[in-house]
């Protein structure tokens, strides 16, 4: 397989899969040496890496994901408080063979991976179908975007199909690392599938509860509002101390 060197960079609360773009500010002094070097020495691309445990503030490199994703810096721009702005677009997975901390930059040795579709005669049945749960998945959840619809529509490769899908469908950190890590296209396609259904499932959930404490909520307005209508008719008949029974008929 074939193998090659790259500046890398780790990201902290962010997954960038294939075939996805992504913009981000960071500290000037963290990321113009790796840019710099993308751009003069390997035609602007970069690997990006994930650490596994995020909550350490000092990089280990044996808490480094062995899979990352080769990126293309599009676009970079120096922006005020000493950050950069730059957008990266997600090109392919590969498997991190070595990580190498020279002169305080993080390298790495990485090699291609296979990505593998067993069926292939089926991977258009499988395309479309996972466009259909797309669709009911946008009809079901109104504050879900149909922006997507329209960038995937032409798309017939399952294996970029799912990788654009699956942050449109969750920000989880930990289950998009399950999805960068899966090399098996209708493992992700099956797992995809079951985001689609479990999101949908929990909507629906969270709905009846809402509507359950709306009905408790009507409830004890309505109660108020009768406690203090029988209040008014008290006060208006003059009888002050009318008993228990006398209230409830009236």
């Amino acid at each position: 397989l074939k193998k090659q060197n790259l500046p890398a960079l780790i990201l902290k609360g962010t997954v960038l899969l294939p075939n996805n773009d992504l913009k981000i500010d960071l500290e000037k002094t963290s990321v113009k040496e790796v840019l710099d070097e993308a751009e003069f020495f390997h035609d602007n691309n970069i690997l990006i890496v994930n650490e596994i445990n995020n909550l350490e503030e000092q990089i280990n490199l044996n808490n480094l994901t062995k899979i990352g994703v080769i990126a293309k810096v599009t676009h970079k721009i120096e922006i005020p408080n000493n950050k950069i702005r730059f957008e990266l677009s997600g090109i392919k997975r590969v498997y991190v063979k070595e990580y190498l901390n020279i002169n305080n930059n993080l390298e790495t040795i990485v090699e291609e991976l296979n990505e593998t579709l067993e069926e292939k005669d089926k991977e258009i049945v499988y395309v479309e179908k996972l466009k259909r749960e797309l669709n009911e998945y946008i009809k079901e959840i109104p504050y879900a975007s149909n922006s997507i619809l329209n960038p995937i529509k032409d798309i017939n490769d399952l294996g970029v199909l799912t990788d654009i899908i699956a942050p449109y469908i969750t920000i989880d950190l930990t289950k998009l690392n399950e999805y960068l890590c899966e090399l098996d296209i209708k493992k992700r396609f099956i797992k995809l599938l079951q985001d689609i259904n479990d999101e949908i499932n929990n909507f629906q959930i969270d709905v009846e509860i809402e509507k359950e404490i709306q009905r408790e909520i009507d409830k004890s307005q309505k109660e108020y509002i009768l406690r203090e209508k029988v209040k008014v008719i008290k006060k208006e008949l003059g009888e002050e101390s009318l008993k228990e029974e006398e209230i409830q008929n009236l």
